[in-house]
This record gives C-alpha cells, structure tokens and sequence, in this order.
C-alpha cells in the first residue's frame, strides 16, 4: 500500500472516530433535553432526578400535597397574585420541599424571576439559599442539563443572581425589605418558619412582627406574585395560626397537618409510659420497648400518622417525644399548642354538653363586648345571647364572634336583640373608658329605633380580674349547666384555646351569665322547680318594666 492510500485509510479512521464522538455527544444532548423536559412540568421528578440522595426516602400524603399546590401556583395562576399557608410538623421536611427545591426548580426552569426567601432569621434564611447555590454550583446533572447558572456579580450566602439574570435573597424577620435594588418586584415570596418563641412571647413583639409581614411582606410582591408561608404553630395567639383560622384571612389557601392523625386507645400505653417512668428500673426505656414490642399490634391498631416512613417505629417515637415534654409536642409536631391538661375548659365538658335545638326559652340575657380601644386590626368583638330554658337549664342560644367595625356591632347588635327582645330581661355593656361612649352611642341607637332594653351598665376595677371572673364559669360548664352549640365555631373554639387564644368571646359570655345568675335570687336549680314557672316569669317581666321606665327617667 502506498504512502497515499495509508493516508486515506488514516483519514477515514478519524472520520469514523468524529461521527462516533458526534453521535456520543448527541446522544448525550437528547438524554439531558429528555431529563430536561420530562421534569419541566414535574416538581416530583425534577426532586428525585437531581436530588436524589435528599429525596431518597418514601413520601407521605403530606409531601404530595405541596408539591401539588407548589406546581397549582406555577401552572394554573400565572396572572394573579396567591397566598398559600401551611402549618407542618417539626422533622418532615417542609424546609427541604418548600425553601429548597422549589425555588431551585423555579431558578432552573426561569419560572420566577425575582425570589425572596424569609426565614426568623438572617442566618437561617441564608441557610436555605447557600443550599440552592451549592446546587447551582457543584451539582453536575444541573450544570449539563441547564448549562453554568453561576452569576459573576452577585453571589454570596444572602443573595445570588444567575447568569440567566434571576435574583433571590434571604431576609430575616424584621429587616428592611425596600431598596433591595431589585429589576422587578418579587413574584414568589416563600415565608419559611417566621416566628420564635421570643418572637410570639409578648403581645408587644407579636403585634411588631404582625405591622412588618403586612406593611413591608404582603406590599412588595409583583401582581403576579405567589406567596407561600409555611412553618409551625408556636402560639394561639401567632401570626401563622391568624393566617390558618382567622375569617379575615379567608384569601388564602390554607391547612394544618399533624405528626399524629390517629392516637391509639388501647390502655396499653397507659402501662408502657409507667414503664417508661420507672426509676427502680435499671433501663426503663428496654424494658418499655421490650413491652412495646410483645404488644405492637394492638397499640398500634387504629393509629395513623402522617409520615410513616420516616423511620421505623414512626408511632413509637412520636409517643417517645410527647412523654418527654407534652407541651412541646402539641406545638411542635401537632400545631396545637395548648394540651387537654392545660385547658381551663375541657373540650369534653364542651363535647358533652351541646344541644342542636333548644326547649323552650322562658328569658333572656346579652352582653356585647366590643374590644374598642385595643387598638389591634385583629381583634374580635363579641355579642351572646344566654336563654334559660324551661329545664332550667341555661342555652348559648347566639355567639357572634368576629373582626367588625364599630357599626357593624350595632347593626349585629340591632338584629340580635330584635330577634330574642320579647323575651330580653337585660343586656350588659361595659362602662370603661372608650367602652362608656360606645354603651352611650349603642343605649342612643336604640332609643331611636323605640327599642326599649334594659341596659345593665358594669364598670371593670383595678381589683376586678378578667381571669378571675372567666374562671368563675368552670363549675357552671363543668357541671353541664351550661349547654353549646358547636355551630358557634369562633366562641367554641375561644373556649377550648383559653387563655392562649383571643378570649372576648369568653369573657363576654361570662357578663351575659353573671345577671342572669344574680337574678334568680338564690333560686338557682337544674330539674323541676316547684313554684309556678308562668308567675315567676310575669314577675320579672314587672320587673324589667320598672327598671326600663326608671332609666329613662318615667315616673313608676
């Protein structure tokens, strides 16, 4: 063979050698555009293809449900600002989903152009974000599939900006979210475990936190702009339990998850906790296994938790964590921060004292309590109704418990107190301070309408404690004297939560209660009475009479 056709044949190994390198490469090109497509529309795929090792274990019902509502928020409301609030237990990664991955999937597919990422703190806030640069940095799947997304200018542990010009930062609750010196206003605002115990400690740092989220959070997103606030429920009284209950908050979408769906009823565990306990035990927690073990089915029948597959045990260790502080679990792990041993009004009092149509009402008392003065946009106003019945019995027969305005508490009042005044004996209106010009404002009201009530005018002394007065009902609900409706949602759930929740509710039920005891003169008895019901009853309605042509001033 000559020089020449050794040259050729060279030649047409090289060639070969090209188009198989060429096809190599484009093979390679179609497998990362297939990945790239296939987990476009996919936040589940996008998890596990490229972040596997973090998402490695099985998911629960829970997890499902963000991704769901994560990938609701980019595909169907692309021209209109959402709010989405979850309330999650401590350890089932919320973070991971919601802080992490979902940003870094919005960054990788450019659905967002402007992210901000708050966090209780700076530090934490900074946290997520150097683990969405990390990726962006060192994860090699990403960088083949979505190219170098590393920016040259700005890319630090509190903000980066991608080559592909897309911003995100991490803020700390509290800090001064104008002047970020953003391109765009923010279209996805994530909200990630705000709130700490020194923040929702005081009435004073709880109403600071709530002026900055609505002056300085809810007015910087774009009008396109996704919120979503996502943490655990530190205080009845904190601004993600408002979000997740409060009527005035009904615009966004909301939910709250708990660690235990279904508790066990088996005695069972009565005996595994006093082996837990046990301090002539030389390894109580072997032997409380060991018994956990020999007994599981049965401790474990009817029991349901939200991420089973977290660990092994998954009940177990749940009950583990709640023996260890009871308190600290209901928070924690069932967003519920008060625990049935810390109420002051036992939720099975309430549970087995309702009724769903009450007897015959033989009177009626009211009270208002109109939170005037408070100065907190949130703050409830309550109006009650309390009827005896004519087993003596005392019925919740109205609870209007809600966020109004001062004219619409008249307007509420007026409609209550027409429905129930052939039978009203009195209605009780607070006299102190701002109270005493709304009780003028609302006796004036009425007096203009030629409704004729018995105001019962009570002024709160230094020396007269709200709590002390509240308490005074724990032996009148206890004792089942008083019955509820559970369709009075606000005033119920002001009961059970009490005192870590708002209580005007309650404390107004308590001065609807107090004339309406003081006025049966001694005679107070559930069952039959012996004097005639009707001659008691016209004599207090002689009464009444009496008292209302004395207030205005009608010789009697």
């Amino acid at each position: 063979m000559s020089v020449l056709d050794e040259i050729i044949d060279g030649l047409g190994v090289d060639a070969q050698n090209q188009q198989s390198i060429d096809r190599a490469n484009s093979d390679e090109i179609d497998k990362y555009s297939k990945i790239k497509e296939e987990c476009r529309y996919d936040f589940e795929k996008f998890c596990r293809t490229f972040l596997g090792e973090q998402f490695s274990s099985t998911w629960s019902t829970f997890h499902y449900d963000l991704v769901k509502s994560l990938e609701d928020m980019i595909f169907n409301h692309k021209s209109e600002e959402t709010k989405n609030v979850r309330a999650a237990p401590r350890g089932h990664a919320k973070s991971t989903f919601v802080s992490f991955a979902f940003p870094l999937w919005c960054i990788c597919y450019g659905y967002k152009q402007t992210i901000i990422i708050i966090s209780c703190s700076a530090e934490m806030a900074s946290l997520f974000l150097t683990r969405i640069r990390t990726e962006l940095e060192f994860n090699e799947l990403i960088i083949k599939v979505f190219g170098k997304l590393q920016g040259a200018s700005k890319w630090n542990n509190s903000e980066i900006l991608t080559s592909t010009d897309i911003y995100c930062v991490g803020k700390g609750a509290g800090q001064q979210m104008r002047g970020l010196n953003l391109k765009s206003r923010p279209d996805l605002v994530i909200i990630d475990d705000l709130e700490s115990e020194e923040s929702v400690a005081t009435d004073t740092q709880r109403a600071k936190l709530d002026k900055w989220f609505s002056s300085a959070v809810m007015k910087m997103g774009s009008p396109n702009c996704d919120f979503f606030f996502i943490g655990t429920v530190l205080s009845y009284d904190s601004l993600l339990y408002k979000l997740l209950t409060l009527p005035t908050y009904s615009m966004w979408q909301r939910k709250i998850y708990r660690a235990v769906i279904k508790f066990s009823t088996s005695t069972l565990w009565l005996e595994w906790e006093e082996k837990m306990t046990d301090l002539s035990d030389s390894d109580p927690y072997k032997t409380a296994k060991n018994f956990y073990l020999e007994h599981k089915e049965e401790m474990l029948e009817g029991t349901e938790v939200l991420w089973e597959a977290q660990r092994e045990n998954m009940y177990l260790h749940l009950m583990e964590t709640r023996l260890q502080d009871e308190e600290a679990f209901n928070s924690e792990f069932q967003n519920d921060p008060q625990t049935e041993n810390c109420r002051v009004f036992k939720e099975e009092w309430l549970l087995e004292n309702t009724y769903e149509y009450p007897p015959n009402i033989k009177r009626v008392y009211g009270a208002v309590d109109p939170s005037c003065g408070k100065n907190r946009k949130a703050d409830t106003s309550a109006i009650i109704i309390l009827g005896e019945g004519e087993d003596n019995y005392i019925y919740v027969l109205e609870a209007s418990v809600k966020v109004r305005r001062v004219e619409e508490i008249i307007a509420d009042m007026e409609r209550i107190i027409g429905k129930y005044y052939s039978l009203l004996e009195g209605f009780v209106v607070e006299t102190n301070q701002f109270q005493s010009f709304f009780a003028t404002t609302v006796q004036q009201h009425f007096i203009d309408l030629g409704m004729y009530v018995n105001w019962i005018e009570i002024t709160h002394g230094a020396n007269d404690k709200k709590e002390r007065r509240i308490n005074s009902m724990i032996p009148k609900i206890k004792n089942g004297y008083i019955k509820f409706n559970k369709s009075h949602v606000m005033l119920w759930r002001q009961m059970k939560n009490y005192p870590k929740d708002r209580d005007d509710g309650v404390d107004c039920l308590e001065m609807a209660l107090r004339p309406l005891l003081q006025s049966r003169n001694n005679t107070l008895c559930f069952g039959s009475l012996n004097t005639d019901v009707s001659l008691i009853h016209e004599r207090r309605s002689d009464r009444v009479v009496r008292e209302i042509k004395k207030n205005f001033g009608i010789n009697v």
